[in-house]
């Protein structure tokens, strides 16, 4: 019965999620991280806090590294990035719009604490 809600529970949780969730090596600090709450969270926040258009969360690809015991750093990309190892470094772009974002997820908050967009060229 445990295994069956295990299975339950990863299909659940795959299925909430509209992007892709890459781990950056190096993190400062070991983590257990569920994307589908970080998603959710950040999705929530742009819409209270941005009047600007974004494209359609599943078209996101995101970056996560936890920069101290408490916190994650989040890199947003659209469309698949399949000319980069996403697990090696933060993809790094000057301008980009809504289509390149950035935030900081705070685990003893429970919010997103830091949030920028890219510029536009």
């Amino acid at each position: 019965m445990k295994i069956l809600f295990t299975c339950i529970a990863i299909l659940f949780s795959q299925a909430v999620l509209a992007g892709n969730w890459v781990e950056v090596k190096g993190g400062a600090a070991p983590v257990e991280v569920e994307p589908s709450v970080l998603e959710a969270a950040l999705w929530e926040y742009i819409a209270t806090h941005s009047d600007q258009e974004f494209q359609h969360k599943d078209s996101y690809t995101y970056q996560y590294q936890a920069v101290n015991d408490h916190g994650i750093r989040i890199n947003a990309m659209c469309g698949s990035s399949g000319h980069w190892d996403l697990s090696e470094g933060f993809v790094g772009v000057m301008d980009g719009g809504t289509c390149f974002f950035r935030a900081t997820y705070d685990f003893k908050l429970n919010a997103v604490v830091w949030f920028r967009v890219n510029g536009v060229a």
